[in-house]
């Protein structure tokens, strides 16, 4: 999925900062784009509310204009205010915004 939003990136000449983020303790999230949208990505076929810790400690962080979690669970929804998106959803919203 990375590599999909940095080839999109490309494609598009959109300049994002991309990084991740990390506590001390463990807690992370996959990807930052530009301080605005925290995204996580996870294998699992079924989203719970423990594949949502990394999102969840970071929404005070900034004013995040999306958290999305990015998996193999084909029903997308909302949960505890992170979007929850199948992978194949993801890739089609990321590449339907190309100019």
């Amino acid at each position: 999925m990375i590599g999909e939003v940095r080839a999109y990136q490309s494609y598009s000449r959109r300049r994002w900062e991309l990084s991740y983020w990390r506590t001390l303790d463990g807690q992370e999230v996959d990807l930052i784009i530009d301080d605005h949208i925290a995204m996580e990505i996870k294998a699992t076929s079924t989203v719970n509310l423990r594949d949502l810790r990394g999102l969840t400690q970071i929404q005070n962080e900034a004013d995040w204009k999306e958290r999305i979690l990015v998996s193999q669970d084909p029903l997308n929804q909302v949960l505890e205010g992170v979007t929850c998106l199948y992978w194949q959803t993801f890739l089609e919203r990321l590449w339907a915004h190309h100019d």
